[in-house]
Parts: structure tokens; sequence; C-alpha cells
């Protein structure tokens, strides 16, 4: 875990996150900054609130000609699982947009977040990992361990052991074994 991650998200109930600790029994107190984000352009700022109205309306007041079209791609980013979120694998994030919408500033907004935490332009980013990016970090986003960071992998780490792993840090690791016989080796590399 990278200790110096600023937020974390998926952490709504149902949500991933939150799903893999509540079963792992990790219980850890998170805190959650509003608004989460903010996006800085020329023409001033728009921020991810936790109320999605809210963000939705930031967006409305500063593109009203695609007033609609907002809703309703907000709504679909919310929203989207199962057999809408597979048929995104296809599609670059830049394609959905297009589909969405005419504004060419409000794409560039919208996939500046795409490319600061992929580091890939819109172009070049599936829909699908761009569309799971905003779902689970910007729109349930903005979480933060109320004891820090280094929290997480301390809890999960205290975890883990609890369950019976064991851990050899620092180690060199030249091939990992399960019940059933060895995963890896450095000799599959």
């Amino acid at each position: 875990f990278d200790a110096c991650a600023h937020s974390i998200g998926s952490l709504r109930k149902g949500g991933v996150l939150k799903t893999i600790l509540d079963e792992l029994e990790a219980n850890i107190a998170f805190i959650r900054s509003d608004p989460q984000d903010i996006i800085i352009t020329s023409n001033g700022k728009i921020a991810f609130h936790n109320d999605l109205d809210m963000t939705i309306k930031q967006f409305q007041d500063r593109f009203p000609q695609e007033s609609i079209n907002i809703n309703r791609f907000f709504y679909y980013l919310n929203n989207c699982n199962g057999l809408s979120f597979n048929s995104l694998k296809n599609i670059t994030f830049q394609y959905l947009l297009e589909q969405h919408f005419e504004d060419k500033q409000l794409m560039a907004v919208l996939s500046l977040l795409v490319l600061g935490n992929t580091g890939l332009p819109a172009s070049r980013v599936s829909a699908f990992t761009a569309v799971a990016l905003y779902k689970e970090f910007m729109l349930d986003g903005g979480y933060y361990p109320e004891k820090g960071m280094q929290q997480l992998p301390d809890v999960l780490l205290q975890r883990f052991k609890r369950l019976g792993g064991d851990i050899f840090s620092p180690s060199f690791v030249n091939k990992i074994k399960n019940r059933e016989g060895i995963l890896f080796s450095d000799l599959d590399l």
C-alpha cells in the first residue's frame, strides 16, 4: 500500500472496498472530505461533492447548454453495472464522452480526472476503466482513515496475521505456495 495516497473510494454500503474490509473484519474509522476533488480551469472551479446532485448542479451551471446531457451522464456513471459496464471494455472514454456531449471544454474537464489518475488521455483509456474510476473514486471517494493512511496497511497486516499468515520482511521471495502447490516461482519468469 502506498502510504502517500491522499484518499480512497468505494466505501459506500455495498462498495467494493467496504465489502472487502467488512469481510476481513478490518475495523477502520474513515472521515470523508467534501468536496473531495476540485477541477480548476481558466473559467473557474468545479467541485466533486459527496452529494451527487450538488456536483451535477455545478457542471450544469458551468455548461448550461449541456444540462440535460450532464444529468444523464452522471446518472449513467452512478448506476452503471453488469452488462452495461462490460460493454465499455471495447470503447475509449473519449468515444463515450462524444456519445453524450458536444461541448469540447466539458469533455476536456471530464477527461482531466481520468488523465490525472490513469496517466492516459481519454482517447487512450478504456471507457470501462474511466467509468470505474468515476463510480468508485470520484462519486464515492474522498475517504481517509481517521488515524492516517498508514492505519489501512497496519490493520490489514494485523488481520492477515490473525488469520494465520506469516510476514517475512525484508525477504527475497523465489516461490509462493498454497495448500495445492506452487502458484508462482522465479523459474516462471
